[in-house]
C-alpha cells in the first residue's frame, strides 16, 4: 500500500500533468468526468493555491523589509534637510526684503519696471509681479439676492439615483414584467436581462 507521501506525489503529479495539458490546448474541453478525477483536480488546485500563497508571503515579506528601509532613508533625508531648508528660507527672505526695498526706493516707473526682475549670480533671480485685486463678500444675503436676480446662480447637478436601493424594490412577474414589489406598479422603463447561471470554484 503506498504511503501518504507517495499518494500525495502521485495525485499531485497526475493532476499537474493534466492541468498542463489543458493549458497547452486552451482548456476548452473538460477532462473531469467523475468524482475521482474531480478530487485529483481539486487537490491540484489546492496545492497550486498554496504555492501562490507561499510565493505571495515571501514577496510581501521582502516588500515590507524594503519599505522599512525606504522609510528609514526618508527619515534620514528629512532630518538632514531640516536645517538646510531653514537656511534656504532665511537666505531667500533676505533677498526678498532686498528686492522689496529696491523696488520701493525706485524714483520713477521706468526704474521700477527695470527692477521687476533682478538676475543674480549662481542661477538666482528675484521676480515681482502685480497681483489682481481680490473681492470679498461683505453682505451674504444681498450677494445671493443679486446673483439670483441676474441669473448668476449655478445650475444644480442632477442627483444620482441610488441604484442598489432601487433594485431592492424590484420584482419580476411571471410574464417578465418589472414591478415595484411594494406597490405592484409596473415599471415599463426597466427591462429584465436574463443572466446565465454562474459557476465558481472556491
Amino acid at each position: 500500500m503506498p504511503s501518504s507521501g507517495e499518494l500525495k506525489n502521485s495525485i499531485y503529479v497526475s493532476s499537474e500533468e493534466e492541468l498542463n495539458l489543458d493549458l497547452g490546448t486552451g482548456g476548452g474541453d473538460s477532462k473531469v468526468s467523475n468524482l475521482d478525477e474531480a478530487a485529483r483536480y481539486a487537490y491540484g488546485l489546492a496545492e497550486t493555491r498554496k504555492s501562490i500563497s507561499e510565493l505571495q508571503a515571501v514577496a510581501d515579506k521582502e516588500v515590507a523589509k524594503w519599505q522599512e528601509k525606504i522609510a528609514d532613508v526618508r527619515n534620514w533625508l528629512e532630518n538632514e534637510l531640516q536645517p538646510l531648508k531653514a537656511k534656504e528660507d532665511y537666505l531667500a527672505s533676505q533677498l526678498q526684503m532686498f528686492h522689496i526695498n529696491q523696488f520701493k526706493s525706485a524714483k520713477n516707473d521706468s526704474e521700477r519696471k527695470r527692477l521687476t526682475s533682478i538676475k543674480l549670480p549662481y542661477g538666482v533671480t528675484l521676480k515681482s509681479r502685480a497681483q489682481a485685486d481680490k473681492f470679498e463678500v461683505v453682505d451674504e444675503h444681498t450677494y445671493k439676492k443679486f446673483a439670483k436676480e441676474n441669473g448668476l446662480l449655478k445650475t444644480p447637478e442632477e442627483p444620482e439615483i441610488n441604484w442598489s436601493g432601487f433594485k431592492k424594490k424590484l420584482v419580476v412577474s411571471e410574464e417578465g414584467q418589472v414591478l415595484n414589489k411594494e406597490t405592484g406598479e409596473c415599471l415599463d422603463f426597466i427591462k429584465v436581462v436574463p443572466q446565465e447561471r454562474k459557476f465558481e470554484v472556491k
